[in-house]
């Protein structure tokens, strides 16, 4: 069993793997997040889940999203040092995305108005969302992430798609949490937009049903699900409405 504090509330819980921000969600306790997403493995790289931390005599601030529990932990969520932190990893987001309506919606509720910065405007904050969900989750690893990494050619970290490995899901549009990802299908193609440092594009074909002629998936997404499930090909001849 552990026992730890979180904004002066006793917190018990069994013995295991637990973030801080899993433990303050139970308890109800409310931490800003942007780049979490419950499905991918987190990384802390917005910094507005930050939080205060003593243990054995020693304190800090981490990210919580990613930071294990332990027994004796103090935890503070609403210091004043905690709030100007968020608030300022707040207004670099907001500077970068100012026509985000998550980020402006997070910015408000955190207090913000306006930044202070003036940073590059784009609609990626490279939350690496598309990248783990595209790794992790699909089990393709069409799309890219590279570091940023001065006087080796990468002064600018970015994210792209391989369009040669891409079989056009979607998934890194559902969990992209700036609409820096778009989707849309029309007539019997597929097109997955990203814009990050550069705009990528890639188009696919859609599938046509056999009885209703609607175009509903792509069709390597439904090869790729038949070679790695051995489901029969054919099985995708029509459309989840028609095989209902």
């Amino acid at each position: 069993m552990l026992k730890l504090t979180i904004d002066n509330r006793v917190i018990e819980l069994e013995d295991g793997v637990a973030t801080i921000l899993a433990v303050a969600e139970k308890a109800g306790i409310s931490i800003p997040t942007l780049c979490y997403h419950e499905e991918l493995t987190p990384i802390g790289s917005c910094r507005l889940c930050v939080v205060e931390i003593t243990h054995n005599g020693k304190s800090g601030i981490i990210t919580a999203c990613n930071y294990p529990v332990v027994d004796g932990m103090k935890i503070t969520t609403n210091s004043e040092k905690v709030i100007s932190l968020r608030k300022m990893a707040m207004e670099l987001l907001l500077a970068q995305c100012p026509q985000s309506d998550t980020i402006q919606q997070l910015a408000r509720k955190l207090g913000v108005q306006e930044a202070r910065f003036i940073v590059k405007k784009q609609d990626c904050i490279l939350c690496q969302r598309c990248f783990k969900a595209c790794h992790e989750i699909v089990g393709v690893g069409a799309i890219e992430f590279t570091t940023k990494c001065v006087g080796l050619g990468t002064d600018e970290a970015s994210i792209a798609i391989m369009p040669e490995k891409c079989i056009g899901c979607g998934s890194c549009f559902y969990v992209c949490p700036t609409g820096a990802i778009t989707m849309a299908d029309k007539g019997d193609a597929r097109t997955l937009t990203m814009r990050s440092q550069k705009i990528h594009k890639v188009k696919f074909k859609l599938r046509q049903c056999k009885k209703c002629g609607s175009y509903w998936a792509p069709e390597k997404q439904l090869d790729f699900i038949s070679k790695t499930t051995g489901v029969s090909p054919e099985t995708f001849d029509l459309c989840p409405d028609c095989r209902d």
